[in-house]
């Protein structure tokens, strides 16, 4: 044994702040004896051929016989050492027997003095070392059975914990087992409804298909007796047309003049029926304008009733928004002295700083949802105030309405009376029965310069009437809940589109079918184009989402939403989709009356033009191009066997979404004729702004995050439109968010 040298146990417990673990289960018994171990193995003697062996010698053999049997225990560990101690001692006192006391006989004499005398002063050293040894490894072991004693203790009460926490776990077992049983029964009870459904539809279906088959049967005889009544009619046509040819010839041969004499008597009398009925025309006409110029005066004295109930309702709603706004400072106030005493007060542990932190949090979102009704009672203020202004201009222009009627009405009595000074005269002409022929023009010529006179300014009253109509049908509010429900539609195609292009068995089906080399290079090509415009490392990632065992549709659905909201909002707002260079003349075109005319004039000439461009047919078509494109490349299978029933579905849902926003523009151009509402989108790498976006993280999750980590923050694209109020010399207000996604 190397002298100075001491044992140290290679595993200590942790207690009292030790963080110490056992390197294996068995640690702290290869450890507390493997002293005695090396110290019979540094002592040994190598010789097996040795005539002597010493006493300590033999001690260390004793050693390595202990260090290779069991491991003892802990319970009798002090006693096992005290124990060694003793039989070391005995062995080394027995140990001088034989050879020693032969030896010691030989010197004079054997007793222990003269054997201990005789040891060298290695071996009495090595004896020394050995003792001193066991007694430290006593030592220690008498603290490891202290610490492993407080360590059982530890470990009975975590055992015990445990025991709690599995009982609760088999208790929450048992309750979801039920809930799980519940919504089983509940889901057979849908199925079984779906199914019922289904049946029902197919009835319905098969059903509308007789009816469709009998109506088609019906067309082809309504056709089939259609075209023989138009033979017929033809045929008889024919025969009329040769007996009138032969009547013209007799009558033309036999009396000539006496015809030309009755015609001109005949025409004549139709003058005089035209100009009678023109008059009875132009009296009507006179009498309808005095009706439109009553119900004008009626509509005059309704309008300034509803101007005057509008600003008294406008008085009473400021004043109530104005207190409501009032209040919600007050709270906001309240709630940004309560964050700051919350600050400045700070946590005195680790402990308390975690169970504050769950009140800021709720104390910030509250803070900042003061913050959103604050804003939106500002707009609803300012929109309030804008629809005030609107109806005074609105009486201002009934009041201009009023007085046009009553000009046309003035015109009116004018033709009226040129009428029937016209009549008088015919029925002179008539009384007279000259016949000449020098006569006949100059009435036809006067009875058609009142034609003409009376047309223009039938004419002139309709256009009037028509640019001077500023009575709006709908509100912004309505505008608002129709691009929120667009919104939510178009939501839920691309939730659609995800759902049954990555479903099981979508997915199941593709891995069990390779795919063609043709479908191979369209998704290849489809990649390309749309990587121009969303970029490579955006497409990348979604197809990577949608291809991991968890599929990641996040970015496929925005896709999906940015597309159709940006067409939507470009077919609300453009002109035509057929010839690009006609809307962009039509769009300047619109631009400059915009800044020219008031805004009521503008908004009628819009609603004209509008009328004579209904050309949308393309929208559907092109959209289910689009989503095609984005749904190939996010792994649609064309030859799938549900690719048909998929495609059917999407179309259907596009045809929904391209009807939907035909309304809104309808209601934004031809309802509302005093304000003008756009939808609005945001453009890609703009910087997130609260006051007019929307986080698409926050919608629907009923949790507000707080602004400051988002300043800064870049648009990757727009999943929701927005929409913009804005009356005459006005700046325009934001009444809905749009919703974007965040990079």
């Amino acid at each position: 044994m190397d002298r100075g040298r001491q044992h140290q146990p290679s595993y200590t417990l942790p207690v009292a702040g030790n963080t110490k673990r056992p390197s294996s289960a068995l640690g702290w018994t290869s450890g507390k004896f493997s002293a005695i171990s090396q110290a019979g193995q540094v002592a040994k003697q190598t010789s097996a051929s040795a005539v002597h062996e010493g006493p300590i010698s033999r001690t260390r053999r004793h050693f390595r016989s202990l260090s290779r049997g069991p491991a003892p225990s802990f319970a009798n560990g002090r006693s096992q050492g005290d124990s060694d101690i003793k039989h070391l001692k005995a062995t080394v006192d027995s140990g001088y027997t034989e050879r020693d006391r032969f030896a010691g006989e030989s010197r004079g004499g054997w007793n222990r003095e003269n054997v201990m005398s005789g040891l060298g002063k290695e071996d009495e050293y090595s004896y020394l070392e050995v003792i001193r040894e066991k007694e430290n490894e006593v030592d220690n072991l008498r603290v490891e059975l202290g610490e492993i004693r407080a360590e059982s203790a530890g470990l009975q009460e975590h055992i015990t914990m445990l025991e709690g926490k599995l009982r609760e776990a088999q208790d929450g077992s048992k309750r979801w087992k039920k809930k799980v049983e519940t919504l089983r029964m509940e889901l057979s009870n849908s199925l079984k409804e779906a199914g019922e459904a289904i049946r029902k539809y197919d009835d319905l279906k098969i059903e509308h298909e007789r009816d469709i088959s009998m109506y088609r049967e019906k067309v082809r005889k309504v056709e089939k007796e259609k075209e023989t009544l138009e033979r017929r009619r033809r045929s008889e046509a024919k025969t009329a047309q040769g007996e009138a040819a032969r009547a013209r010839v007799v009558s033309a041969e036999h009396t000539s003049k006496i015809a030309f004499a009755e015609k001109e008597l005949q025409d004549l009398k139709k003058i005089s029926q035209q100009l009678e009925a023109q008059v009875r025309e132009s009296e009507k006409r006179a009498r309808r304008s005095e009706e439109q110029m009553r119900r004008a005066r009626k509509e005059d004295e309704e309008g300034r009733q509803e101007s005057e109930k509008a600003r008294q309702r406008l008085t009473n709603q400021n004043a109530e928004l104005k207190q409501r706004l009032a209040s919600q400072e007050a709270e906001l106030t309240m709630a940004k002295e309560q964050l700051k005493r919350v600050q400045i007060g700070g946590s005195t542990s680790h402990r308390e700083g975690t169970q504050e932190t769950e009140p800021l949090g709720t104390k910030r979102a509250a803070l900042q949802e003061k913050q959103d009704d604050i804003d939106r009672l500002s707009g609803m203020v300012m929109v309030e105030r804008a629809r005030a202004h609107d109806l005074e201009e609105r009486l201002l222009q009934k009041a201009a309405e009023v007085n046009g009627a009553q000009v046309q009405a003035q015109r009116a009595e004018f033709d009226l009376a040129q009428a029937r000074e016209a009549a008088a005269d015919a029925e002179r002409m008539r009384g007279e029965r000259s016949g000449t022929i020098g006569g006949v023009p100059t009435s036809r010529r006067r009875l058609r310069e009142l034609e003409n006179l009376l047309a223009s300014r039938t004419e002139e009253l309709r256009v009037a009437q028509a640019f001077m109509t500023t009575s709006d049908q709908l509100s912004p509010v309505d505008v608002t809940r129709m691009a929120e429900d667009l919104n939510e539609y178009i939501g839920a195609l691309a939730f659609h589109v995800s759902d049954k292009l990555l479903g099981e068995e979508a997915r199941n089906w593709a891995n069990r079918h390779p795919e063609s080399e043709d479908a191979r290079r369209r998704r290849q090509s489809d990649c390309r184009v749309w990587e121009k415009k969303w970029g490579e490392r955006v497409v990348n990632t979604m197809r990577r989402g949608v291809a991991e065992r968890d599929p990641d549709t996040t970015l496929l659905e925005c896709m999906i939403q940015s597309t159709v909201v940006e067409r939507c909002v470009e077919l609300v707002h453009g002109f035509t989709s057929e010839r690009k260079e006609v809307a962009d003349f039509l769009a300047s075109l619109w631009a400059r009356i915009l800044q020219t005319n008031r805004l009521a004039i503008a908004k009628n000439w819009l609603s004209i033009t509008h009328a004579h461009l209904e050309s949308e047919s393309v929208e559907a078509q092109y959209l289910e191009r689009k989503v095609s494109e984005i749904m190939n490349i996010g792994g649609w299978r064309e030859d799938a066997p549900t690719a048909q029933k998929i495609a059917a579905s999407v179309q259907e849902k596009i045809q929904n979404i391209v009807e939907m926003a035909l309304k809104i523009k309808f209601a934004i151009i031809h309802d509302i004729r005093s304000a003008d509402i756009c939808l609005i989108l945001i453009r890609a790498e703009s910087t997130y702004d609260h006051s007019c976006m929307k986080d698409e993280d926050e919608y629907g999750s009923g949790k507000t995050k707080p602004a400051a980590g988002k300043v800064g923050r870049r648009v990757l694209c727009t999943v929701g439109m927005g929409a913009t109020y804005r009356v005459q010399d006005r700046e325009a207000t934001v009444i809905l968010k749009p919703r974007v996604l965040l990079q």
